[in-house]
């Protein structure tokens, strides 16, 4: 398998070269200023997730393209997440400052605000 700088593709999951490794970016508490699910977490989950967790898609088992269905499935998604194993490959991972607004929402209680 050819390796590329920073994240490579193993089989259908991401998983950390040795040049990177995943961040420990989440909170430990909820910061004052709590991410928006309309705002800031449902266009993130669309980007990211929307090709796999859809009607559609290869994950349509599991579908994010609710509020419902994301707060259904918040624990898995957000240990998927800090764990950087989604998304899968060949969408590109989150950015670090991505990564904090879907974490920190998730341990704000996933509010649908």
């Amino acid at each position: 398998m050819a390796c590329a700088f920073g994240l490579i593709a193993c089989g259908t999951e991401w998983e950390m070269a040795a040049s990177s490794s995943c961040p420990a970016d989440e909170p430990s508490t909820c910061p004052s200023s709590v991410p928006s699910y309309a705002a800031d977490v449902a266009p993130l989950i669309q980007h990211y997730c929307g090709s796999c967790h859809s009607a559609t898609g290869v994950a349509s088992d599991q579908p994010l393209s609710t509020y419902a269905d994301l707060k259904t499935r918040a624990l898995n998604v957000k240990t998927q997440v800090y764990q950087c194993r989604m998304p899968m490959a060949p969408v590109e991972p989150p950015t670090l400052e991505e990564r904090v607004t879907l974490l920190a929402w998730f341990v704000c209680g996933a509010p649908n605000n």
